[in-house]
């Protein structure tokens, strides 16, 4: 052999390697897949979602309110579920054309090996940037820093396992098919390609294995299949790839396809046990972290994807947009689907007709406005008694307007008003006649505003505990993640019930109970609750002030009238009249029993986020 050869040899080895095919044929034909871990590598090195805190989740798990070996193992366990995915969702679209794959013993074990090298690349740059992290900005000791990385490699490794366990016993080879090494199987003439035309004198074992396993490689007849001459193996030993060009096509093909199928019964079972893990979304054991959660939602459309293709193959697509079409048809009917409630409201009497002329008119009942400006400036003047001076000059008074910007916000916002009331020589609450703001910010301000009332109540001054500070920034992601994975992206079937009234489960109720715990119950109240303290100035008046979908105008949330704040006739001397840009929320929901809305909810209502709260 000419050195020309050997070398040209040599050349072809490394271009039709396993691993490398595989990597050639995603970035050929798997650009949605690769979009995925796009995302992910975003995620991971703090260049997608930072403003968001995004990479915090993965890059910092957090379970039972603490960052562990057992977070870090839970997300990486997650992480195991996704690449497990990810090599079926391969091995499924894509198996039929690595032919060489049904000669091999253990092939789906040996495709995992082959298709390791974007999850492995993965988890190299995951360890460095959680590393980076952990030391950098979490100030972690090394060996901490060590604990927790091993703890996401084993939580990764005993997935993988587990997945390796039931493929190795139930992936079917030539060798288990015909009980001899692949080697000493010869048919009498050499055959055709398993992707070649057919023969008329081959006859499979049953014809109804036939008919299936023809229907499943319906499409991989028209495709090409791809060259390769060296794959890895387990022991990171690189061999020769068989040829399967001797080898019977029909019993390649009923490899291929028993493979397949014990691959989408894997992936169905691991689906319905997601869904029926959202059953348990409400205990605090399943709350796992919000990185993990992630995983988990992409490790189920995978696998659902792959299992459908299974069975459906070139119908796949076309039924999951015609699913979703439906989906969202049958959400504007049925709440069973993904209408979020308000609880404590009624939702018994008709629903609340909202046009443009009955805004206007309930913005323009001056005897209505008239009333509620004359129990504002009582209001008013109960505060201003509190407040009275000694040298007789008038107060000042204050009025706090909250920023958002999530559990950052919350927290950020409770810390300056703990500051500013301690300057105050703990009198901002009293000087104080209205908060109000949008998403976390208000919260936190709320939040304040309760243990407030409550010291006022009690003689205490546990509002200025710092041990709250802690509190408030414990996880709240994690339990709403879950329930958004395992159960409101499908069916909401389970209740929650508030009094003698029922609603629907969804991710916004494990939101508000999240915010009861951090916040000691304090925002577990009504508005009917509030009516008497803000009348009488003992605590500052709440406006929560959340966008209505259907046009953008305010909706304003609050115990005591306001119906001035919703006024739109123009002043003296002015013709236009101006669409009026809020409404209150107690006038236009008269009939539903307004004042019975939880504060949480009301909160959440103020700082809904898409996809991480309901609408």
């Amino acid at each position: 052999m000419t050195a020309r050869q050997t070398y040209r040899r040599f050349n072809r080895r490394i271009i039709y390697f396993f691993p490398f095919q595989l990597l050639v044929l995603h970035l050929k034909k798997n650009h949605l897949l690769l979009l995925v871990w796009l995302l992910l590598f975003g995620y991971i090195t703090e260049q997608v979602g930072v403003k968001y805190g995004l990479p915090y989740l993965f890059l910092f798990p957090e379970y039972f309110g603490q960052v562990s070996f057992l977070s870090f193992a839970l997300t990486g366990f997650a992480l195991g579920g996704f690449i497990t995915a990810f090599n079926l969702y391969t091995y499924t679209l894509h198996g039929y054309r690595f032919p060489f794959v049904a000669t091999i013993a253990r092939p789906f074990l040996k495709f995992n090996v082959n298709n390791a090298v974007i999850p492995v690349l993965f988890t190299l740059t995951y360890l460095y940037c959680s590393a980076r992290f952990q030391y950098t900005e979490e100030l972690m000791p090394p060996g901490r820093i060590t604990i927790h990385l091993l703890g996401f490699l084993t939580g990764g490794a005993l997935f993988l396992m587990l997945a390796l366990l039931y493929f190795t016993r139930t992936n079917t080879d030539i060798i288990k098919l015909l009980g001899s090494e692949p080697a000493e199987y010869r048919p009498e003439s050499l055959m055709m390609d398993i992707l070649g035309p057919g023969n008329p004198e081959t006859t499979p074992s049953t014809q109804e294995e036939k008919r299936k396993a023809n229907r499943w490689l319906r499409r991989a007849q028209r495709s090409e299949k791809w060259r390769v001459e060296t794959y890895l193996t387990p022991r990171m030993q690189i061999k020769l790839a068989r040829s399967s060009a001797h080898y019977d096509r029909d019993l390649l093909r009923s490899v291929l396809w028993q493979n397949h199928i014990n691959g989408s019964i894997f992936e169905v079972l691991m689906v319905l046990s997601f869904i029926l893990l959202g059953a348990f979304s409400d205990h605090r054991l399943f709350a796992i972290p919000a990185g993990a959660s992630a995983f988990l939602l992409f490790t189920m459309v995978l696998m659902l994807i792959s299992a459908l293709f299974s069975w459906l193959q070139g119908w796949t697509f076309t039924l999951i947009v015609l699913a979703a079409v439906v989906l969202n048809v049958l959400s504007t009917r049925m709440d069973i689907m993904y209408d979020s409630h308000a609880f404590g409201v009624d939702y018994e009497p008709p629903p609340t007709p909202y046009t443009q002329p009955r805004v206007a008119r309930l913005a323009s009942d001056t005897a209505v406005i008239r009333r509620d400006i004359g129990t504002m400036l009582a209001t008013l003047d109960q505060w201003a008694e509190r407040n009275a001076r000694a040298d007789g000059r008038k107060p000042r008074l204050v009025i706090i307007n909250t920023s958002g910007g999530g559990q950052r916000a919350l927290l950020w916002t409770f810390l300056c008003m703990q500051r500013a009331d301690s300057m105050l020589q703990g009198d901002l609450l009293t000087r104080t006649v209205l908060i109000t703001g949008s998403s976390g910010g208000l919260m936190g301000a709320t939040y304040f505003r309760q243990l407030g009332l409550a010291d006022t109540q009690n003689g205490t001054r546990q509002r200025q505990d710092r041990t709250l500070l802690k509190e408030l920034s414990s996880d709240m992601l994690n339990t709403v993640a879950f329930n958004f994975v395992t159960h409101d992206m499908f069916v909401r079937y389970r209740r929650v019930h508030d009094g003698d009234r029922s609603y629907r489960m969804d991710r916004g109720h494990a939101f508000d109970r999240r915010l009861d715990e951090l916040t000691r119950g304090m925002l577990h109240t009504r508005l009917d609750d509030m009516v008497l303290a803000e009348k009488e100035a003992r605590t500052p008046m709440l406006v929560i002030a959340p966008a209505s979908m259907n046009d953008g105008r305010r909706l304003l949330i609050g115990s005591s009238p306001m119906a001035y704040l919703t006024q739109s006739d123009p002043e003296a001397g002015t013709r236009h009249r101006g669409d009026p840009d809020a409404i209150e929320y107690s006038r236009i929901f008269a009939a539903h029993d307004p004042g019975q809305i939880t504060l949480t909810t009301a909160l959440r209502m103020n700082a809904t986020f898409p996809y991480i709260t309901p609408v």
